[in-house]
């Protein structure tokens, strides 16, 4: 099968640093270049006890994918994996992933994880559509995820996007049918409107395709502060990438 992949003329493209560059402002006094910086909201202590929901945000200042940044981009995206994979799990977790163009048209990595659909678990249901895949199953799929970033390091101009939901138990069981009879085309737009209605306990957005950034919402009641904070040290540590907290 043939898969376009988008091309900029030439002197289109931005500088690429070599590595020595990278690692000269990387090194500059106060510069936070490669670095993950972690924030929340609320931020204030009282604001934040009242609160059920907390908002996290995880950025890679400066590191944006279309120019010199491709091997933070990787190390940033196994961040995001791990984080999703370690809050989610033991969660029944919807998993949507959206494109601009057909699936088949994405990248091979995505083809073949869309090939072995029929071959999963017999508790994991699909849903594919043209422009998106909807996977519900337990805990967040780290072979769906490495096959949707890999198709973003590929194609960094294509945009693309996914969203995890990790919902109570038994949530699908007992969902609205409406859920599962999406009409194609629809857009994936009702989809994410249909599950963040429902409270999700956790929710993970990739939020931009140019940016390494990714956004967490937590329910409190399920998940603690401290375990949000923990798995974002581990993750950041584990790929040697510098943490900057900003709880103020």
């Amino acid at each position: 099968m043939f898969f376009h992949l988008f091309k900029k003329h030439k002197n289109e493209f931005p500088k690429i640093w070599t590595e020595e560059e990278m690692i000269a402002e990387e090194n500059k006094p106060g510069s936070l270049y490669g670095n993950i910086n972690f924030s929340w909201y609320p931020n204030d202590l009282e604001d934040f006890q009242n609160r059920i929901k907390i908002a996290y945000r995880l950025v890679s200042p400066g590191c944006d994918i279309s120019s010199n940044s491709m091997d933070y981009f990787r190390r940033f995206n196994r961040i995001s994996t791990d984080i999703a994979c370690a809050l989610c799990k033991d969660l029944m977790t919807a998993t949507l992933v959206v494109y601009q163009k057909h699936w088949s048209e994405y990248t091979p990595e995505m083809q073949e994880y869309v090939d072995q659909l029929t071959q999963s678990d017999k508790d994991t249901r699909y849903f594919l559509y043209p422009n998106m895949l909807l996977r519900i199953g337990r805990g967040a799929d780290r072979d769906l995820l490495k096959a949707y970033y890999k198709g973003r390091e590929i194609d960094i101009y294509d945009s693309v996007s996914y969203s995890c939901f990790a919902m109570r138990e038994g949530f699908f069981e007992s969902c609205p049918d409406s859920l599962f009879q999406i009409e194609i085309g629809s857009g994936a737009e009702l989809v994410e409107k249909f599950l963040a209605q429902f409270a999700p306990i956790v929710r993970q957005r990739d939020m931009d395709i140019s940016y390494n950034e990714v956004e967490i919402t937590i329910d409190r009641r399920f998940v603690s502060h401290e375990r949000v904070v923990e798995t974002v040290k581990q993750a950041c540590a584990k790929e040697g990438m510098p943490l900057h907290i900003n709880n103020k």
